[in-house]
């Protein structure tokens, strides 16, 4: 069997993770694919174990020892398993959903997108191409795909913020606010 990229970037079971992560904390995240977040996970819950053992042995009230290093270690475990659930979940896929809305022009047997290039994509009417605004941290239509009108709740009605990015001014996110436009409706 040989490794390709397909391969390594499959989507991973979150549950899989989270039940790696109950046996050896950070195994579920080299599982899901994050090897350097395994060993940081790792040597987090290597200490988290070490300080809540030091604690239980140090505490002054014998029922409080035992209640203070079973909360260390309930919280080291329960922690490495949510974080590796989550990693798993957040897997990148191979984006292979994007493929039928490519510009006709486009070779989809040569299309191979990542999360930064990808494209070029029609989208239809009624459906929206959502993306976050953290695009290392965020799910978004790069993952789960075109929102479809019918899904949207709510609508647009006040500018929230509001700043000029061309100003000449340093750190226009925090000098060159338009304070008039905030709060105003948006027609």
């Amino acid at each position: 069997m040989t490794l390709t990229t397909t391969s390594l970037l499959r989507r991973r079971k979150p549950w899989g993770s989270a039940v790696l992560s109950l046996v050896t904390p950070g195994l579920g995240h080299l599982y899901a694919g994050a090897p350097a977040a395994a060993l940081v996970v790792f040597i987090l819950c290597v200490l988290i174990l070490a300080a809540s053992a030091a604690a239980g042995v140090f505490a002054p009230w014998a029922p409080f020892n035992i209640l203070l290093m079973l909360a260390g270690f309930v919280a080291a475990f329960v922690g490495a398993a949510y974080s590796a659930h989550r990693f798993a979940r957040r897997a990148p896929p191979d984006y292979r959903l994007q493929r039928r809305y490519l510009l006709g022009s486009a070779d989809t047997g040569t299309y191979r997108p990542t999360r930064d290039n990808w494209g070029p994509i029609v989208v239809p009417p009624e459906a929206f191409f959502v993306l976050g605004d953290n695009r290392d941290n965020s799910y978004d239509s790069r993952y789960f795909g075109l929102v479809p009108r019918r899904r949207l709740i709510g609508s647009l009605t006040r500018i929230y913020f509001s700043f000029d990015p061309d100003s000449p001014k340093p750190l226009p996110y925090f000098t060159a606010i338009r304070w008039r436009r905030i709060g105003q409706p948006v027609s």
